[in-house]
């Protein structure tokens, strides 16, 4: 019978990185979620068709003004980021007025949008920040309500941490 349990000799290689805070910023906007993208047939008028994919337009409007506040923040002519990078974005989402007050601290947002969509957003909205968000290799999204310690609302934002892997560091704990 083979032995279920791993060695750390079969476990993978989890590097201890260095990372050094490039980017922290608040958004004051609502966060708002990546939509699939649609597809339609489009035909000619000689006959031809084919399929067209489109993103929604709200999503178009969304990342512009997320990318506008973005851009505002790193500046015109800021160098975008080369390198892998890490990144941790929190949406920030409306609560609804029916969880009781005594709930309002403990609540977690378990209902749509998804945290996932809500990532894609703002990674792709995040373009002045990084070339490609394929650069991100470390990341995570989290959905929260959006309360004060006192469990009052606040406005809905998003809060964008962005690290870069600091080369020839001596790597410690990240």
């Amino acid at each position: 019978m083979t032995d279920t349990l791993l060695n750390d000799l079969s476990l993978p290689y989890i590097p201890k990185l260095a990372w050094s805070l490039v980017v922290d910023v608040t958004l004051l906007e609502e966060p708002v979620t990546m939509h699939r993208p649609r597809s339609r047939i489009v035909k000619a008028a000689d006959g031809r068709q084919w399929i067209q994919e489109y993103n929604e337009p709200a999503d178009e409007l969304a990342k512009r003004a997320l990318r506008d506040i973005i851009q505002k923040y790193v500046g015109e002519n800021a160098p975008r980021r080369m390198g892998p990078l890490r990144a941790d974005i929190i949406a920030f989402v409306k609560m609804p007025t029916s969880i009781p007050k005594k709930r309002r601290l403990t609540d977690m947002p378990i209902s749509r949008p998804d945290w996932d969509n809500l990532g894609k957003l703002l990674c792709d909205a995040a373009g002045p920040i990084w070339h490609d968000d394929s650069q991100i290799v470390d990341g995570r999204v989290r959905k929260l309500y959006a309360i004060n310690g006192a469990g009052e609302d606040i406005a809905p934002r998003w809060l964008l941490r962005v690290w870069q892997l600091v080369e020839g560091e001596p790597h410690g704990s990240s």
